[in-house]
């Protein structure tokens, strides 16, 4: 197999596949109980992800067979998650029958999710992976003292390595499921970049960041005192900072500033090597010793009250806004700091290591940040009093939000949107420093942190929110009308009849077989390119193509499937009208489509 492809759909999954065959041996297995444990309270699974619904298979052998199927292909999908592959639909079951070349065994063909331009090996080595632990390990009656070496084995030497060889994160991936959830489709084409929807609706994508956002943008934004300088020439509240390139010059900036201050590299995201709340020189002198560690270039900057408010901004809209709270406890009246900690601590174990937040840490860091507060480690907390483990969010140690979406006040809403258009993005995460985000930014003395190019998306705590980013980006979910003409006899004459009569109608539509491709007027568009299969994909990355028909025989989409997941009309060409009702039910169990229409031949 080729390592860059793309993967077509089929089977009415809503993301393309990969159909593999497998050889199950289930041995003595007849029972799946400890499997469930391990998948439900081990690797994280829901228990509908494993349901072995309706189906009612007269062979106890191939019942069995299917159930451990089920589990593989939900344990699969896991696998595909914690890799940063998107995994909403892990597979289908497509056949089982007894191998007659292996006693015992089963020969099985599945349909696999799969991603563009990630090679089938990636896929084919994660399910076979599945496919062992359920008929091996998972078998064993479960327990946490088992259970820990054997995930922390299989992150490490395992999903690591899916990880690394994925252009995803798992953080990334909820920009795609907001996609997904709207109903858009989307293509990998390589390198992170994305292609959500088709032709004339489609958009470049790479992770949250889109192709209106330019290089230039990219590039102020990449530095944070480049980024302060923009917003202050606009006339927006930037960050007061100083570039310093030694101890000295860093000393000498806090003094002008006064304390506290703020120290962080100029060129790094996600909080790495940022340290606030700096109140002295060794404090100071420290903090710049480690910022150095990770750039050259430092900014000391004016420390401004309040908390960090990410205002996600899209197409000049608001998306949504949360309050980003440093890494804490919430108290419960009862117990102490240091019994909370391990409370929570004992909590996230239940979690795959793959899937687990930061730890809740209690050492110099946590202690200095208590006394801040008048607290220690066996100090109680009243119910629901917020106790500060860090004095900043960071991805190092992790944090809490609280969405404040409605308590935006219009003047810091239109801030937001402002700052982004300052620095030229159409996606921007805007970072709000602010006492109250509910009072005007020019009454708090709020100042705007940060403007992110290619920032966190999230929708947890703000799913509502979260969903808006999608039509503020484009158009529906991104589909123009597509169109299947097949059957037998001389369909292309048809599918040039029925795109005359959409002319009619107003519709411009472009027409491709396997060797033939037509704009809306029938001029030729030459490709270098020999299947329906390829040549319909052509058409769905050029912004020029409002509508397609799909001209092509079953033996074109057979082995392939489509490179579209569902249809809007689909035209059969044949003059049967039983031979045509039995090749619109094998149409139906494979592709969506509004209509279906009988054509004379």
């Amino acid at each position: 197999m080729a390592k860059d492809r793309f993967y077509g759909y089929d089977y009415r999954m809503g993301q393309p596949y990969l159909r593999l065959g497998q050889r199950i041996s289930p041995g003595s297995i007849r029972d799946t109980g400890n499997i469930d444990t391990w998948l439900t309270e081990h690797f994280g699974l829901k228990p509908d992800t494993i349901a072995d619904g309706t189906a009612n298979r007269a062979d106890p052998e191939i019942a069995i067979v299917a159930r451990l199927l089920r589990r593989m292909l939900a344990l699969y999908g896991e696998f595909m998650t914690a890799s940063g592959i998107p995994c909403y639909d892990p597979g289908r079951i497509l056949h089982i029958e007894a191998d007659s070349d292996a006693p015992g065994a089963f020969a099985a063909t599945v349909a696999l999710q799969a991603l563009d331009f990630v090679p089938p090996a990636h896929f084919v080595g994660a399910f076979e992976k599945a496919r062992d632990l359920v008929l091996t390990r998972l078998t064993e009656p479960p327990s946490r003292e088992v259970a820990e070496p054997l995930l922390e084995d299989l992150k490490d030497n395992f999903i690591d390595r899916l990880q690394a060889a994925t252009p995803f994160k798992r953080e990334d991936r909820q920009f795609l499921d907001v996609a997904y959830r709207a109903g858009v489709p989307y293509r990998h084409l390589g390198g992170g970049v994305l292609r959500f929807g088709w032709g004339a609706r489609s958009k470049l994508m790479r992770y949250a960041s889109s192709e209106e956002d330019s290089f230039i943008a990219a590039r102020i934004c990449g530095g944070k005192d480049l980024t302060a300088r923009f917003l202050r020439i606009a006339g927006l509240p930037g960050a007061e900072n100083t570039l310093v390139r030694s101890a000295e010059q860093a000393v000498a900036a806090a003094n002008e500033y006064g304390y506290p201050v703020v120290v962080k590299p100029a060129d790094r995201e996600r909080s790495e090597g940022v340290t606030a709340g700096i109140r002295d020189e060794a404090a100071l002198l420290a903090a710049y010793e480690a910022a150095t560690k990770v750039s050259e270039n430092i900014l000391v900057e004016r420390h401004a009250e309040g908390l960090c408010n990410r205002i996600m901004v899209v197409s000049g809209k608001l998306i949504y806004a949360v309050t980003r709270i440093p890494k804490s406890l919430v108290g419960n009246g009862t117990d102490t700091i240091e019994q909370l900690a391990e409370t929570a601590n004992r909590e996230r174990m239940k979690k795959p290591p793959w899937d687990r937040f930061k730890v809740w840490p209690l050492d110099e860091m946590s202690d200095a940040c208590l006394a801040d507060q008048g607290l220690d480690c066996q100090s109680v907390p009243a119910d629901g009093q917020r106790v500060l483990l860090r004095n900043i969010t960071s991805d190092q140690w992790g944090g809490d939000v609280n969405n404040v979406t409605a308590q935006v006040h219009p003047d810091n809403a239109r801030l937001a949107i402002d700052a982004a258009r300052a620095v030229g993005l159409s996606i921007a995460g805007i970072d709000l420093m602010t006492t109250d985000i509910s009072k005007p930014w020019h009454e708090t003395g709020a100042i705007i942190n940060e403007v992110n190019f290619t920032p966190q998306f999230s929708w947890i705590y703000r799913e509502a929110e979260a969903t808006q980013a999608i039509p503020a980006l484009m158009h529906g979910d991104g589909r123009i009308p597509v169109h299947l003409v097949t059957g037998s006899g001389d369909i292309l004459a048809r599918a040039r009849a029925v795109r005359d009569r959409l002319a009619s109608e107003g519709h411009a539509c472009h027409l491709t077989s396997a060797d033939r491709t037509e704009a809306p007027d029938g001029k030729v568009i030459a490709m270098p390119l020999s299947t329906l299969f390829d040549r319909t994909l052509a058409l769905v990355m050029r912004k020029d193509v409002q509508e397609m028909i799909l001209v092509g025989a079953a033996a074109d989409f057979a082995g392939t499937g489509l490179a579209v997941d569902r249809l809007e009309n689909i035209y059969l060409v044949e003059s049967d009208r039983e031979r045509a009702e039995k090749a619109f039910r094998a149409l139906d169990m494979r592709y969506p489509a509004k209509n279906r229409y009988r054509l004379a031949p």
